[in-house]
């Protein structure tokens, strides 16, 4: 006697386990950089509380951790990371970020740091030995002109799960294919004093520009003003590299071009087609200004002024749910606060590197591009 097959299906979830992330972002001013940049390597500059949980802070080494990474500025998280209470109950995340002189945009971060994140002082310190080459953070308007200060933001996050209800609705057989979107700009960087600020990095150092947001991704120029590599010694290297993403892997397609007094140069150049992921988080060649460009570039030789304008198309590919999305999670953010580390103010001098937005931006996630004042001429 056989037994009779069942056309009956397993019933969908009914719920789902969502995490709701409570974040704590502080401000820390390194005032009287130049001075702290002159310590022996070592010298670490302590900042206070994080304030989601007692323990955790922020150390800062402007002159390195020790005499291997001098040529460095090193970032540490300490806190009671893996033998806390609190470690299994409510897992920390933090970032660390390096902003420039307006202390509103990102310049370094996570994904532009030089070295692994390294565990320090028994299981207690987190952070990165080598964040950032010390003669590129201040080459890329890092350091404030007025008051000699440098501004770091760490932001803390810890997770909480949150059981919410699932909702399911049908997916029309028509819309089941998927389809791709695209986000377009253009970003126009300028180098002022441009003599200095190629006098001032070696074959093989570059400096950063601020991040700006297009398509659901933080992008950032690097400017080797002496060459990547010595066999580019004589020419301007540029490279677009992608910062912060929503997605793990985001293809993009991009041209460069000279500027002269505002204009692009005659002839365009074909666009590059690249894919930004966690491995190559920078395009693999560079946009090169030779030599010949230089000279003949009017800008540069009656301003000292170099610009290079950079289209940016971001392909973003969309796959329909069956699902339809519950209400988010909430996030609780605390205020972000100040704190000061450091004696008297002492003038430097300031950046070099500006960008701006440029034509109208059409932007399928509708994430706008930073606009930046003109906030490094002299």
């Amino acid at each position: 006697m056989g037994v009779a097959a069942s056309n009956s299906s397993p019933s969908p979830p009914s719920s789902c386990t969502l995490v709701k992330t409570e974040t704590t972002t502080k401000l820390c001013t390194v005032t009287d950089y130049s001075r702290w940049a002159r310590m022996p390597p070592g010298t670490a500059l302590n900042f206070g509380s994080l304030i989601l949980y007692e323990g955790y802070h922020l150390k800062v080494y402007p002159a390195g951790l020790d005499k291997d990474s001098a040529d460095f500025v090193a970032v540490f998280v300490g806190g009671p990371f893996d033998d806390s209470p609190y470690s299994y109950r409510a897992p920390a995340r933090f970032s660390l970020e390096i902003l420039d002189a307006s202390r509103k945009h990102t310049v370094f971060d996570d994904s532009t740091a030089r070295s692994e994140l390294t565990k320090r002082d028994h299981q207690r310190s987190k952070g990165y030995v080598r964040f950032v080459n010390r003669r590129e953070m201040e080459a890329s308007c890092c350091v404030r002109a007025d008051d000699d200060s440098l501004t770091i933001r760490c932001t803390l996050s810890i997770d909480k799960e949150v059981i919410r209800p699932l909702m399911w609705a049908p997916m029309p057989r028509d819309e089941a294919a998927e389809g791709a979107e695209t986000a377009v700009g253009s970003r126009t960087m300028t180098i002022r004093s441009f003599s200095r600020f190629r006098a001032a990095l070696r074959t093989g150092e570059c400096a950063y520009g601020p991040h700006f947001a297009l398509g659901g991704s933080s992008w950032y120029f690097k400017v080797y003003p002496s060459g990547h590599c010595d066999a580019g010694k004589d020419c301007v290297a540029v490279f677009l590299g992608r910062g912060k993403s929503d997605e793990p892997a985001t293809t993009a397609e991009f041209r460069f071009e000279l500027a002269v007094n505002g204009l692009a140069e005659a002839e365009e150049e074909e666009f590059t087609k690249h894919t930004f992921d966690r491995d190559t988080p920078v395009q693999a060649s560079p946009y090169l200004v030779t030599s010949s460009d230089l000279a003949s570039a009017e800008q540069i030789v009656s301003d000292d002024c170099l610009v290079v304008r950079c289209h940016l198309r971001v392909i973003k590919f969309t796959t329909p749910s069956l699902l339809l999305p519950a209400p988010a999670a909430p996030t609780l953010t605390a205020p972000p606060c100040d704190v000061s580390g450091g004696i008297r103010k002492t003038p430097t001098s300031p950046g070099v590197v500006a960008e701006t937005e440029d034509d109208q931006t059409s932007d399928s996630d509708q994430t706008p591009l930073l606009t930046l004042a003109d906030l490094y001429q002299r």
